[in-house]
């Protein structure tokens, strides 16, 4: 079994690795969670997996509040993950910044524009990822990476997010299967 890690999943964005400040307790103390590069996140650039819009967007001084409230909950953000160019994909090929890897089937993409979150929790390097889904983004990858999805579609901030259709956006987050978490015998 292969030993994933944040280089040869190639699921984040080649930024700075991130210490941010977290609550040392919550409901989320002691997770740790990646999000889709559609997000701001304070100190990080925001690239919407396009080279374009990254070297438009400088270093956001605010926080998504939709990423906010995880660390407020006690979890800590380890990075942010690779989308396709303007989440514009179901197949997950991103030409400019990696493929992630599907760490359910390394052989096959991970599929959906949110394949890098699916990839950061299928290889086991943090517990959730948020991602986005407007046509597809999360599901695809949910089914082909192995993971669950808790989606919540409604009462979404959309502040300090980049979003390509705003009214269909939604703010999923990936989760290792129930099963992995309840079981030694298949660990991500």
């Amino acid at each position: 079994m292969t030993q994933w890690t944040r280089k040869n999943s190639r699921a984040f964005m080649p930024y700075p690795d991130c210490d941010d400040p977290h609550a040392e307790s919550g409901p989320l103390a002691g997770l740790t969670f990646s999000v889709k590069d559609m997000f701001d996140v304070a100190g990080f650039p925001t690239s919407a997996g396009s080279p374009a819009m990254l070297a438009a967007s400088g270093i956001k001084t605010k926080t998504a509040r939709a990423v906010q409230q995880l660390p407020d909950a006690g979890a800590r953000f380890i990075g942010k993950a690779v989308t396709d160019e303007l989440a514009f994909s179901v197949i997950g090929n991103n030409a400019h910044f990696r493929i992630p890897v599907n760490g359910a089937a390394p052989e096959r993409y991970a599929g959906g524009s949110s394949f890098g979150s699916a990839s950061s929790v299928s290889c086991g390097l943090c517990d959730f990822s948020l991602g986005t889904d407007s046509g597809g983004s999360v599901r695809a990858p949910l089914v082909n990476a192995g993971c669950s999805a808790f989606v919540r579609a409604s009462i979404v901030s959309l502040w300090k997010a980049v979003s390509a259709c705003a009214r269909r956006l939604t703010r999923p987050a990936f989760w290792r299967p129930i099963v992995t978490c309840l079981s030694a015998q298949r660990p991500f």
